[in-house]
């Protein structure tokens, strides 16, 4: 069995720059090690080669011409050395305090205990390592997980006195000035263009590093968006890759880690850098990046207070873009629901998930649209539509209701769902009426572009239906199905036949407080097309109207005489409400059919009217 040895690949971009660990791999068995073939061999991949049989692991891009694609071969003795040949026509092979590798000479020697180091051509060094040796090399970490943003408001409220480790390198007067950094940094806007510049740039500020860098994980890889410098003429290398080693444990435990190589085997030739990263944590406390600090001084380690400052950096960065997150989604959801649900999903978006609910649905259809939008320009029609959808939809939110769609000249909305209401019917008239008393001042705006006033039909229905976001990836869409929607649908398409602004059925009618129950009046039952069930529907007027009362009570009594098939009392009952004065809508369709009534008997279904549309 081959031992259990790790390979850490170091890069060099040039003789006056420290090498910079890019990548740790384990080796399964006979290795070959070598630099891209082709652009579809990914950096730093490892495959297995069946016809030469050994494990290829590519160690260089294909551009960098000091490393040969076939370099050296790395086999496993059963005495427990290692066997390295030099496979390599043109590149060196040179074992670090031992000879240069002659081209198909293979070298046995034993594994020393700080690992064989193993340097490729002029920009790679390797390590061969047994993992043993990796955990007792000078890598160190915080006890504690690092707190994820939630986590960490909750913390900053309970605190009532800080302790902070002594250090004797630390005075006091420096300490506060790092804390000043810190929360200055903290206060930042997570939205603006230089905030992860910012971050970089603390970190190299705050713990006396040379360099900084705001990394995120993305797509199965670190992908550097800032970094910064201690001396301004340091740009980033191009090449530069963090240490694979410190930042996978960084992601894999959740926690700060600092280190400084215990690579004295190694000489001057690595001139390794100590480095601390401190994770950026989601809100479900997963590592979305990291703050990576690196310090070439090795005379002057990282501390565990310069590690936890950092970590307090990566926290409140963290926190900044979790809030950014949220104000993002809240902003989103704030299209669709009132500001305190919007932010209710944003942290709980479970509950838009599918369920089946009690609800009230209302659809408002602005009447006259293909007229009116026929006279007008089409810019003008645009700026009208979005004027009156304004208005209503603001109805809605105002009276704690979901924007469900806008269909051309009509709106949906929803009551009861995301957010149960006991009062969901309530909450959906007061909204009907308030889109109503909208209709005079968006007259006094659009009638001289108009010509004439124009008008709503509002219908509404209470029930149960599916609810859920109903739209796909690409458009967000919470809404509710089932017949109980295409229900409250036909309703509004009723108030056409009966001549109404605002109808609702006996379900929506039966939730209501006596208030609003006064000022609804029974108009009659309907079948609707796409429904089985008869519909009792009922109308619903608006405030101000002190003869109401009278009005209500004189046409429940003439529909009462209409049912039983009185017609000629229920037309003379009618009479006083269709009269210029009045000229009540559903007062004069009720005429109209009992004078069908007493011309031609009683229509089929009666007292049901089979409405002939939409």
């Amino acid at each position: 069995m081959s031992p259990a040895l790790d390979l850490l690949i170091y890069e060099r971009p040039s003789a006056e720059k420290p090498a910079q660990l890019v990548s740790t791999i384990a080796l399964r068995g006979r290795t070959e090690l070598g630099r891209q073939e082709t652009t579809a061999e990914s950096l730093y991949s490892s495959s297995w080669r069946e016809g030469e049989r050994y494990w290829r692991v590519v160690i260089a891009r294909g551009t960098e011409q000091t490393i040969g694609r076939h370099h050296v071969l790395v086999e496993f003795l059963t005495d427990g050395r290692v066997q390295l040949t030099n496979t390599s026509t043109r590149s060196t092979v040179q074992i670090d305090g031992g000879p240069s590798l002659v081209r198909d000479v293979p070298y046995q020697t034993e594994l020393p205990s700080g690992g064989l180091v193993v340097r490729l051509g002029s920009s790679r060094v390797v390590r061969l390592q047994a993992k043993a040796d990796q955990e007792s090399s000078s890598i160190e970490t915080l006890p504690q997980s690092t707190l994820a943003p939630e986590d960490f408001a909750r913390a900053g409220k309970r605190i009532t006195r800080l302790t902070l480790p002594a250090d004797p390198a630390i005075d006091n007067e420096a300490l506060v000035g790092w804390l000043q950094l810190a929360l200055g940094l903290l206060q930042s806007a997570a939205n603006s263009p230089d905030f992860f510049d910012r971050a970089a740039q603390a970190v190299v500020d705050l713990a006396g590093m040379d360099a900084g860098r705001v990394l995120l994980w993305e797509n199965g890889h670190w992908q550097e968006k800032a970094s910064a410098f201690q001396n301004d003429s340091k740009r980033p290398e191009p090449t530069w890759q963090p240490s694979q080693r410190v930042v996978e444990r960084v992601r894999g435990e959740k926690k700060t880690f600092w280190e400084l190589p215990n690579l004295s085997s190694m000489g001057s030739v690595m001139g390794m850098q100590a480095v601390v990263a401190a994770p950026l944590l989601d809100q479900a406390g997963e590592v979305i990046g990291v703050l990576y600090g690196d310090r070439r001084q090795l005379g002057r380690p990282i501390t565990r207070v310069e590690a936890m400052l950092v970590e307090l950096l990566a926290c409140g960065v963290a926190a900044r873009l979790a809030r950014l997150k949220e104000e993002q989604a809240t902003l989103r959801f704030e299209q669709f629901f009132s500001p305190r649900l919007a932010r209710q999903l944003a942290q709980d978006p479970g509950l838009l998930d599918g369920r089946l609910a009690p609800v009230t649905i209302i659809f408002c259809d602005v009447r006259g649209f293909s007229r009116f939008s026929q006279r007008m320009a089409p810019d003008q029609t645009v700026k009208w539509i979005s004027d009156v959808m304004g208005e209503v939809s603001d109805s809605v939110i105002e009276h704690e209701g979901t924007l469900v769609d806008y269909v051309g000249d009509e709106l949906m909305a929803m009551w009861g769902a995301p957010e149960p209401h006991t009062n969901h019917a309530q909450l959906a008239c007061q909204a009907a009426l308030d889109m109503l008393g909208k209709l005079a001042a968006l007259n006094a705006r659009w009638q001289p572009t108009l010509g004439v006033p124009m008008s709503f039909g509002i219908g509404l229905n209470t029930g149960t239906a599916h609810v859920g976001n109903t739209g796909t990836p690409r458009k967000f869409k919470y809404g509710p199905l089932g017949t109980t929607v295409n229900l409250a649908s036909r309703v509004q398409g009723a108030t056409k036949h009966l001549r109404s602004k605002l109808l609702l059925t006996k379900h929506t009618f039966k939730e209501l407080d006596e208030t609003l129950q006064a000022r609804a009046r029974r108009l009659c039952m309907v079948r609707v097309i796409g429904i089985d069930d008869e519909v009792e529907l009922y109308e619903l007027a608006q405030p101000n109207q002190p003869a109401w009362p009278e009005w209500k009570e004189m046409y429940e009594t003439a529909l009462a005489e209409f049912d039983r098939m009185n017609f000629r009392q229920a037309a003379r009952t009618l009479q006083p409400l269709i009269t210029e004065q009045i000229n009540d809508g559903p007062s004069i369709v009720l005429m109209s059919r009992a004078v069908q009534g007493l011309a031609n008997g009683p229509a089929p279904g009666h007292p049901v009217w089979e409405l002939p549309s939409k």
